[in-house]
């Protein structure tokens, strides 16, 4: 079967973490694929083809600058929010990704829309061109169901799907809930991890090149630095007493410059430049360091799709603490392989942490029990839901 995959974001380069996780699906599915084609946007300077292995990759000019566009980044919404003056890019975004599918219809069989804009455009494809598709749900999107307009597109591009595949339970509980009449075209299929655990000589060679003091108590975050990330929430409980002896690391992507501003603005007034410290984009590859090297991984997430992040430090063996959030809930047990907290309750958690941090026989048992609840989700075994899904 020759596959076709249509997203807003994609590697532009080795060590990108743009779009990572469909790569990592567009991989592992080009073992049994025919062959796979990747229709993405073009960013910046990236090529506008290249092939590897039996995956073909074309990208397609909807800006005509180098400055930050709608696509990428943080994602299409969010992007949106931060700069509204974008919205004239969305029609010639979404009229690239439609001529794309018909120009290239002939070397696909069946059509991969990721998240709810290429979805819509696959829509409009399958009208002209008669292909069918699929829809991934992947993240923020869902949003959108509480809205009469979202709701509609929603209805829209579900309807005419040959199935609906969600990378969250909740997700996919939510659109069943919402649309039951289309129950049997809706399933849910975990994303997989890609992590493994550095050796001593690559964790030396990682300190030695970064000027981070990693033998100060850590508490890590990774992810795309916006405010459904509740960011400020972690900042102000760094605020605590308790945990004057801990730094926090925000790892990921600050495309929104005005929400970073406010931030670090917000750490200057609370005098926690010495504690708080924005990293940045990391380079996948590095994420791992980043979590060996931290005695926590904590996220205040007020809504999340599938928290990769999370996946990765439960790979990894890491002791947790996220926000009481459904996404959360649906891969953490409280007190087995990570901890939950309300966030309503900064006081409650922050000495939590030094009496978790400090107990190492509980520290020990948490973290072979989160190895242990995701040993299962490989992107191999990802891949065979997938396969299911798409020879039906």
């Amino acid at each position: 079967m020759n596959l076709a995959f249509l997203t807003t974001s994609y590697p532009r380069f080795d060590g990108d973490d743009a779009g990572i996780f469909v790569k990592r699906l567009v991989d592992a599915l080009a073992k049994d694929a025919k062959k796979i084609l990747v229709l993405a946007p073009l960013d910046k300077s990236e090529p506008s083809s290249e092939s590897y292995n039996n995956i073909e990759v074309k990208r397609f000019r909807y800006k005509f600058s180098s400055k930050p566009g709608l696509a990428f980044g943080a994602g299409i919404i969010p992007n949106l929010t931060n700069r509204p003056w974008l919205i004239i890019q969305l029609p010639i975004l979404g009229l690239s990704m439609l001529l794309s599918c018909i120009s290239f219809q002939k070397k696909y069989d069946l059509l991969i829309a990721n998240w709810i804009f290429a979805g819509l455009i696959a829509y409009f494809s399958k009208l002209v061109t008669k292909r069918p598709y699929i829809y991934i749900v992947r993240g923020a999107e869902v949003k959108m169901l509480n809205t009469f307009f979202g709701k509609v597109i929603f209805k829209t591009v579900i309807a005419n799907a040959k199935h609906t595949i969600c990378v969250s339970e909740d997700f996919c509980s939510q659109l069943k809930s919402n649309f039951p009449s289309f129950q049997s075209k809706i399933s849910y299929i975990p994303n997989g991890i890609t992590v493994s655990k550095p050796s001593d000589e690559q964790i030396k060679s990682f300190v030695n090149n970064k000027n981070i003091n990693f033998q100060t108590k850590t508490l890590l975050f990774v992810g795309t630095i916006i405010p459904r990330k509740n960011i400020r929430w972690l900042i102000e409980l760094m605020t605590k007493p308790e945990l004057k002896e801990f730094q926090l690391l925000l790892c990921g992507r600050i495309d929104n410059t005005n929400y970073v501003a406010e931030l670090k603005n917000l750490v200057a007034t609370y005098n926690l430049e010495s504690q708080v410290h924005f990293i940045g984009e990391v380079n996948p590859r590095e994420v791992p360091l980043y979590i060996a090297l931290s005695s926590a991984y904590i996220t205040a997430s007020t809504h999340e799709g599938t928290p990769n992040s999370i996946l990765e430090a439960l790979a990894m063996g890491k002791l947790i603490f996220a926000s009481d959030i459904l996404a959360h809930k649906n891969i953490l047990t409280d007190g087995e392989n990570g901890f939950l907290f309300d966030l309503s309750s900064q006081g409650k958690l922050a000495s939590q942490i030094i009496a978790l941090t400090s107990d190492e026989n509980l520290v020990s048992k948490v973290e072979k029990n989160a190895q242990e609840s995701v040993k299962e989700r490989s992107w191999e075994n990802c891949a065979k839901n997938y396969w299911q899904v798409l020879k039906s």
